[in-house]
């Protein structure tokens, strides 16, 4: 899997004046849809929203295919950000957020979310924050990898109980 990771300048740049992402109009191949975008970020935080900067965001087989149009989870409206999963951190929160605080790690629990990009401003409600010590790059895989690793071994071969499964 191959991680997609914004240089720091961009977060230090952009962060008072606009996000940097990558977007797609319609579907098709990501090669030939997605553009680099340039959004401005919101000056006030809505009620129960935070602003994140992205740490980490994967790319995997469901990014690609999200993309093509082909995968279950299709974005709600055109333009989309692409990417389904990463982690980031909270750099401002609105008034009403009651658990997520400044500095918090998070991963994104919505589907669809647009991950691939520098700063977002989600819903309280669709983050989930996590340890500050897990490892960006594992957790910026999370929400994908480890259930569909799951689904599959469950899904595709009838283990005894007591088995043991190593991954390499």
């Amino acid at each position: 899997i191959q991680h997609l990771l914004v240089p720091r300048t961009l977060f230090l740049t952009n962060i008072r004046r606009a996000s940097q992402a990558l977007a797609y109009d319609n579907f098709g191949d990501p090669v030939a849809v997605l553009k680099k975008v340039s959004i401005q970020n919101e000056r006030v935080i809505k009620n129960g929203h935070v602003m994140v900067k992205y740490l980490a965001s994967p790319i995997n087989p469901a990014d690609i295919n999200t993309i093509q149009g082909v995968y279950p989870v299709k974005p709600s409206s055109f333009p989309a950000i692409a990417g389904n999963e990463g982690v980031a951190e909270v750099i401002r929160i609105g008034s009403g957020v009651k658990n997520v605080q400044i500095g918090d790690k998070i991963i994104p629990a919505a589907k669809a979310s647009g991950t691939w990009t520098t700063h977002a401003i989600l819903s309280e409600k669709d983050v989930t924050v996590i340890d500050k010590n897990v490892d960006n790059l594992f957790a910026a895989q999370l929400t994908v990898n480890p259930s569909t690793a799951y689904r599959m071994l469950k899904d595709f071969h009838k283990f005894e109980p007591g088995t043991i499964v190593i991954f390499k």
